[in-house]
């Protein structure tokens, strides 16, 4: 069984690009293949439910939308429960297959639509079905970019 295990976390760091450093030590990666090693490790125990507070953040806009991508190939394989914290609304439509958008302090929730996206997606990654809810918090926002 280890081996297999061995082999399945081996095939999906080469999905991830990293075929070529899978013998490199962490400090040796740069930041976007630490954050695609996270984002292979979250998947590798095929989790039922995933949560994400903002995991792409930090990254250039470049990398981000590649890791977007290997969000969605992975996740397509299983399908869990994602919940995604973002404050990137574009992030959020791409993502989501539901989007619930927060408002306030405390914080409650304005709006729960579904998202249009989702249909593009499916065809383009070959999903049936949405899991991935994706949570945008307004900083004294409207969702139309009013202040309140």
């Amino acid at each position: 069984m280890g081996g297999s295990i061995a082999r399945e976390a081996r095939s999906m760091l080469e999905e991830a690009g990293l075929g070529d450093a899978l013998h490199c030590y962490p400090e040796q990666l740069s930041g976007g293949m630490r954050q695609r090693v996270a984002l292979v490790r979250a998947f590798a125990f095929r989790p039922a439910l995933l949560l994400m507070d903002e995991p792409f953040q930090s990254l250039d806009a470049a990398t981000r939308r590649s890791m977007h991508d290997l969000l969605l190939k992975l996740w397509g394989k299983d399908r869990p429960t994602v919940l995604l914290a973002t404050h990137d609304q574009e992030e959020a439509t791409m993502l989501g297959s539901r989007i619930v958008l927060l408002a306030g302090t405390p914080a409650r929730i304005e709006s729960d639509l579904k998202a249009k996206a989702q249909c593009l997606r499916n065809e383009t990654y070959g999903i049936r079905a949405g899991a991935i809810t994706t949570i945008v918090r307004w900083a004294n926002r409207s969702p139309d970019g009013g202040r309140r």
